[in-house]
């Protein structure tokens, strides 16, 4: 299960921050954190430590770091198909509310469940519902 939340913490940032760097650095912190969290709270779902772990941390950091603003390159070693446009993603990303972004990606990218997206943000599945369809619709009108 220690290779999901690598997986899913990993993936959460470099899709938020579109910066290996920094997705880098803010994710080897959210996995500390996940792993105290796991230590702590044994018997809870690996997502929704995976969500309050990243939440964590993604709100010490967020108003340090700059959006829509890319930086990755080929040796990196993340591969997506070449005809991917990440022009509507990093629109979304910049102009955006923090809140409906961050649980788009948990979402959209991750699959994971308005209730485990709820339950690690501490809010009911009905805010994070509202919230997912107001980035959809943010989103949608980007591309």
């Amino acid at each position: 299960m220690d290779e999901l939340a690598i997986r899913d913490i990993s993936i959460f940032f470099f899709f938020c921050l579109l910066d290996e760097d920094k997705a880098h650095d803010l994710s080897s912190r959210a996995l500390d954190e996940y792993f105290e969290l796991k230590r702590k709270y044994p018997a809870e779902k690996v997502q929704v430590l995976i969500v309050r772990a990243s939440h964590k941390i993604w709100k010490k950091f967020a108003s340090q770091l700059p959006r829509g603003r890319p930086h990755i390159t080929k040796q990196s070693g993340w591969t997506w198909p070449h005809d991917i446009n990440f022009g509507p993603w990093m629109e979304f990303q910049k102009n955006s509310i923090l809140d409906e972004f961050i649980v788009s990606v948990w979402a959209f990218f991750l699959k994971y469940s308005d209730e485990e997206i709820a339950e690690g943000l501490e809010m009911t599945a009905g805010t994070v519902r509202y919230r997912l369809g107001h980035a959809l619709k943010k989103l949608g009108s980007y591309v």
